[in-house]
């Protein structure tokens, strides 16, 4: 018998077959593609026009100015969370998925408190999944995140990093949410607020809501509310969307108003479609400053809830209200010197929440 020579014994010995080749793992690089791939199906463009009142000499200048954001897709029926501040000025909220669908949604819920807001897309798209999401009790720093979202404006693009900390809202900044921030040094800029921050497995751990920076970019200090804090916050005692934001009046405020007592509050815009709105709550108009206060006035203010001081009135707990249930709040407001009462009706909508419970 005719012995192979040795070179070609080990060429051959150095290609794998088809079959060695097929049962080979993927490599991490090709896993991270597809997870990617997987991930940017639950991704959200929110598309935000909002009102800006200008003073321009003697004319007040109202103008739609669009705005960005992300957001993530919670349930099949289309559900989407992102950050309040996002779509809290909005007059008009549409969302984009990566399948090129474009949609204009409603806010059914939103918690300027916790920066938390719900949207209800009409029809979810074929090809859009809703996200899973994760533990971040588990999180560990130097684990791996993924930041998916529109930064800028560049839509569903795709940062990473890894876990560069846990911390408690009121030490970073200053306020006391029960809230924890996941810190990262995946690059964030504007437009990726609301958008989701993913761990390596693709399981959603965090909510993109701000950046600490001193030039105004990113400076890999990204900051995301945790997921399980996202489940308490708007599982827990959640506050109902009225479509309208306000400020308060301290008591030298309200004396320059001729506001008859010395807590209210001076709405300044009100989202059309809103409850708010269909109730007939007005905003303001006319931009003044004084100091470092800026605000509009000749809107709406708000002396009573329910026939409660401002300064008593807090929300009742909803929780075990049925589907669908409306809800009533009358709103007593001081317009044109005299008091008037507004109702605002609201409807409860306990099973949006119920992805985040889980």
């Amino acid at each position: 018998m005719k012995l192979m020579p040795l070179a070609v014994l080990l060429t051959l010995l150095a290609v794998p077959s088809p079959a060695a080749t097929a049962r080979q793992p993927l490599d991490a690089e090709t896993e991270r593609v597809t997870l990617i791939e997987t991930l940017e199906r639950s991704v959200a463009v929110i598309m935000v026009s909002a009102r800006e009142v200008r003073h321009l000499r003697t004319n007040v200048i109202v103008d739609e100015q669009p705005a960005i954001g992300s957001g993530v897709l919670l349930t099949a029926d289309g559900v989407v969370l992102t950050a309040a501040h996002v779509v809290s000025d909005a007059t008009e909220v549409s969302v984009r998925f990566y399948t090129g669908d474009e949609q204009q949604v409603d806010v059914i819920f939103s918690d300027d408190a916790a920066d938390l807001a719900l949207l209800r897309v009409p029809v979810v798209p074929a090809g859009a999944q809703p996200a899973t999401l994760g533990n971040s009790d588990l999180v560990r720093k130097g684990q791996t995140v993924y930041v998916l979202g529109n930064p800028i404006g560049v839509e569903f693009s795709l940062s990473a990093g890894i876990v560069s900390g846990r911390h408690a809202v009121r030490h970073l900044f200053g306020g006391d949410a029960e809230a924890e921030m996941i810190q990262t040094d995946a690059a964030m800029n504007a437009g990726n607020s609301g958008g989701p921050m993913f761990n390596g497995r693709g399981e959603v751990i965090a909510i993109a809501q701000r950046i600490l920076t001193s030039g105004g970019g990113s400076e890999g200090l990204g900051f995301g509310v945790a997921v399980n804090a996202v489940r308490k916050l708007l599982t827990g005692d959640p506050c109902l969307w009225l479509g309208f934001s306000a400020v308060a009046l301290d008591g030298e405020w309200s004396a320059a108003l001729n506001v008859p007592q010395s807590d209210a509050l001076l709405v300044q815009s009100v989202a059309p479609r809103s409850p708010a709105a269909r109730a007939g709550l007005r905003g303001g108009s006319v931009p003044v400053q004084s100091g470092n206060d800026h605000l509009l006035l000749g809107g709406d203010v708000i002396l009573e809830v329910d026939k409660t001081p401002i300064s008593l009135w807090r929300r009742q707990p909803w929780q075990d209200t049925a589907e669908g249930t409306p809800h009533h709040l009358v709103v007593s407001v001081l317009r044109g010197g005299r008091t008037i009462d507004i109702t605002i009706e609201t409807i409860h909508h306990n099973s949006l929440l119920h992805a985040l419970a889980h």
